[in-house]
């Protein structure tokens, strides 16, 4: 029989299905023979051309939404049983990592919040323990509940009471950091009216934004080898700032910097494309910076100042361009901005491939530390890290982060954020090169 003449065949048998007999209608009505065929000639019937597919998607629309509330259910159950459970494990857990050390203190957990993706926990420290204690425990436990990355906060239990014991506030994100964070436009400062304003660069654990503080850290030192995503990276923070109606010297020591060919075109910024220009940048940031402390000599107030940035791209090889041309004033000239524009809301963004404070010269260095956030952009030596981000450094912290455009380790930026893992954000219309 031709596939036609099955699919006739089952078009006559299949009222027997529509009526409710089903099978064993069938079955009964018409010879086995017959039956089988007419089996086989519905399967064919509903499982090819258009109306086998327009049953698919009417059943898939009834199905879909029970399907995702179902999926919703689990997941809220499992999250429920996970913040069940890892107060009943806790004991345990601690002495599973060595921590449960009756001498020493053991540690104790006071709140614990689980979603799917974070658990942010609150434990109160036994007042024994040093940073390197709490650090290890921080990473042992975070690695103990599935965790990729995990962000610390320290603080007195009473803040009135120095001996006190100290709360350790755990945001374990069992996602890890995205490989790249682009975003459409400029973000929005975080303003503090009490305490100045932040300037976002990244995303950190859990999602939280990374921010330079630029009123605690006025300036930043960024280290990077080649192809890291740095020019990317400087290109959206001279657009950040100047959204913000920050004015902008952008100055780069290569001679033509992809990522950087229509900054003329935003309000704010001039890019500075030669050397003579470039030193009369500098020179105007300099006086500039007399002309504020003089007028603050007058109202006694820092009040309605404008921050104004001079970023400058490829740091050593504009130094020793200077030096070569005989205007090595100019380079000292932007070290003074390190040390005494700060106040005045200059700041300094000096970007090469490994920072090295000596570069200030005239004893300036120690100052500068005090006044700089530190970026390192891909993977460094422990010694090349400590050179961008100082003695704050956590000795702990992994250097050898994933090999990604952007991803970097970040210190010293202000409101006690110490060093973390990070990815830094880029424009994505301009891309990460």
């Amino acid at each position: 029989m031709t596939r036609r003449g099955l699919k006739q065949l089952a078009g006559r048998h299949l009222p027997f299905l529509a009526g409710g007999a089903g099978v064993g209608g069938i079955a009964a009505a018409v010879p086995w023979p017959w039956t089988v065929t007419a089996g086989v000639a519905c399967a064919v019937a509903f499982t090819r051309g258009p109306r086998a597919e327009r049953i698919r998607e009417r059943f898939a629309a009834l199905s879909g939404p029970a399907t995702a509330a179902a999926a919703k259910t689990r997941a809220r159950t499992t999250t429920r049983r996970a913040e069940q459970s890892i107060p009943e494990r806790w004991p345990s857990l601690m002495a599973e990592l060595g921590f449960a050390d009756a001498a020493a203190g053991a540690p104790t957990l006071d709140a614990v919040t689980v979603t799917p993706d974070v658990i942010d926990a609150q434990v109160t420290m036994p007042v024994k323990w040093g940073p390197g204690t709490w650090r290890k425990y921080a990473a042992a436990v975070s690695g103990a509940l599935g965790g990729q990355e995990v962000d610390v906060q320290v603080e007195p239990v009473d803040p009135r009471d120095p001996g006190a014991p100290r709360r350790l506030g755990l945001t374990i994100d069992k996602r890890g950091l995205p490989d790249r964070y682009a975003v459409d436009s400029p973000p929005a400062f975080l303003v503090d009216e009490q305490r100045g304003d932040g300037v976002p660069v990244g995303v950190g654990v859990a999602g939280r934004p990374v921010v330079w503080w630029i009123d605690e850290r006025p300036h930043l030192a960024i280290a990077a080898d080649t192809r890291t995503g740095k020019s990317a990276f400087l290109r959206f923070l001279i657009s950040t700032v100047a959204a913000h109606g920050c004015t902008v010297d952008a100055i780069s020591g290569k001679t033509a910097t992809a990522e950087w060919h229509n900054l003329d075109q935003l309000g704010g910024v001039t890019y500075h494309r030669n050397a003579t220009a470039e030193f009369v940048a500098i020179r105007e940031a300099t006086e500039l910076m007399q002309a504020r402390y003089a007028e603050f000599d007058r109202s006694g107030t820092w009040h309605g100042v404008t921050p104004h940035f001079v970023i400058i791209d490829e740091l050593a090889q504009w130094i020793g361009a200077s030096k070569a041309k005989g205007r090595m004033e100019a380079a000292q000239a932007a070290f003074n901005l390190v040390s005494q524009g700060g106040e005045a809301r200059i700041h300094f963004v000096g970007a090469t491939h490994r920072w090295n404070l000596d570069q200030l010269g005239n004893g300036q260095a120690s100052t500068a530390r005090e006044q700089m956030g530190g970026i390192q952009i891909g993977r460094a030596s422990r010694d090349a890290l400590r050179m961008v981000l100082g003695d704050d450094m956590d000795p702990d912290v992994d250097a050898d982060i994933p090999d990604l455009k952007g991803r970097a380790i970040v210190g010293s930026l202000g409101r006690g954020l110490g060093t973390q893992v990070c990815q830094l954000a880029y424009l994505d219309r301009v891309g990460a090169s």
